[in-house]
């Protein structure tokens, strides 16, 4: 399952991916010393299982008070996967860590799921185990689950069965398919109702329209449909004298006018729209804006700027040139300077960047905050927020 957080190249990280590089060996070995108990025997002393892994590999795991969340993370996992149960190792854990085939070991540890159901007079249908997809799928469309257990059961309704031609199936379709699941003939109810249901079915046509076009005459209303300056409105006849138009209501006025037709624009309770027409105004004259200051004001305030001196700031001594020269050791004296004159600014800077999985990449980034060892920026390769490491970062200049 992939987290909200991203890596440098954008990719979403996993939930299940472990920073530890013990996690495989230790997940390999715990399993290994489960396989040397007697068959369906588990632990009792997860201590003497710690102090096992210490003793075999005390350069990986450390000692026991380090290693004891680990083991116990790891057994939680194998427990969830179904590898490990009751601190044993399962059929399917076992056939995991001599590389068998996980699929028919599964496949003779689950019952096989129930391809059909027993239909019953009052409406309802009965499923013993669990139920095939396909045989879900199609119930679930025509019918409304009201329990999931050891038996699973499914009642159909007037609103179930209309659901099931809303997917565009008639009458003959869905008993046909009923029927193909069926374990003995279908019942007559379920017959009358979903016969009695497709006879209802379509009855009332809702159709979207933008607007409506409402003509005194049916002969104006049949030329509108069929005028080629009106074709881009795609006007529908709803009855004798009235069309319907998925463009607003403004587009269709100013086309039919185009046309030369004499509309008027009506709301929704059908008064007519007085339109309010604008008088034509000539534009205002231009002005021309008046300086804020004097210009030799203005000239004398820009020679200062220009010639006083920088002010004093000692960038080398600050926290975050400290964190950079720390863990972005490859870069130069003045790489780190623009790095940390960068980050603390908030200023874009383009760096080189080497992922995880050894790609080069030449990105320009605005640093956001800095989390060591890690700089979160907005990436314009990206277009998006990213975490880059410091220790991957191989070169920096500024942006051009």
């Amino acid at each position: 399952m992939p987290t909200h957080y991203r890596d440098e190249t954008g990719k979403a990280t996993p939930a299940l991916g472990w920073a530890q590089p013990s996690a495989a060996a230790l997940r390999a070995d715990l399993l290994t010393i489960l396989d040397e108990l007697p068959a369906d025997a588990g632990f009792c002393d997860l201590d003497a299982v710690v102090a096992r892994l210490v003793w075999q590999r005390p350069n990986l795991y450390g000692n026991a008070p380090q290693a004891r969340p680990l083991v116990e993370a790891t057994i939680t996992e194998a427990e969830l996967f179904g590898v490990v149960a009751e601190r044993a190792l399962t059929p399917l854990g076992r056939a995991l860590l001599r590389g068998e085939e996980l699929r028919s070991v599964a496949a003779d540890l689950l019952p096989a799921p129930t391809t059909t159901a027993t239909f019953l007079p009052d409406l309802t249908a009965l499923v013993s185990g669990a139920p095939a997809a396909e045989l879900a799928a199609l119930l679930d469309t025509a019918a409304d689950q009201e329990s999931r257990d050891a038996a699973s059961t499914w009642r159909f309704t007037p609103a179930s069965v209309r659901r099931a031609f809303d997917t565009g199936r008639t009458a003959d379709e869905l008993l046909t398919a009923l029927s193909a699941i069926a374990d003995r003939p279908l019942p007559q109810p379920l017959s009358y109702l979903i016969r009695d249901v497709a006879r209802r079915h379509g009855q009332l046509r809702v159709v979207a329209a933008g607007c409506c076009v409402v003509a005194n005459d049916p002969a104006l209303a049949t030329e509108l449909a069929n005028h080629r300056q009106l074709a881009n409105l795609r006007l529908r006849l709803l009855g004798d004298t009235v069309l319907a138009s998925a463009q607003p209501a403004a587009t269709v006025l100013a086309a039919l006018r185009d046309a030369g037709y004499a509309p008027v624009h009506q709301n929704a309770r059908g008064t007519t729209v007085i339109e309010r027409h604008e008088p034509h105004r000539a534009p205002a004259a231009a002005r021309s804006p008046r300086p804020i200051v004097d210009p030799p004001t203005l000239a004398a305030a820009v020679q200062r700027l220009r010639t006083a001196p920088p002010k004093a700031y000692d960038l080398e001594r600050s926290r975050v040139h400290q964190d950079v020269a720390a863990h972005a050791e490859q870069l130069t004296a003045a790489e780190q300077r623009l790095l940390t004159d960068a980050i603390e600014r908030h200023q874009p800077i383009v760096i080189q960047y080497v992922s995880a999985g050894g790609t080069h990449t030449t990105r320009v980034i605005e640093p956001e905050h800095l989390i060591t060892p890690v700089l979160v920026a907005w990436c314009h390769l990206r277009e998006a927020e990213r975490h880059f490491l410091l220790s991957s970062i191989t070169a920096t200049a500024p942006v051009p």
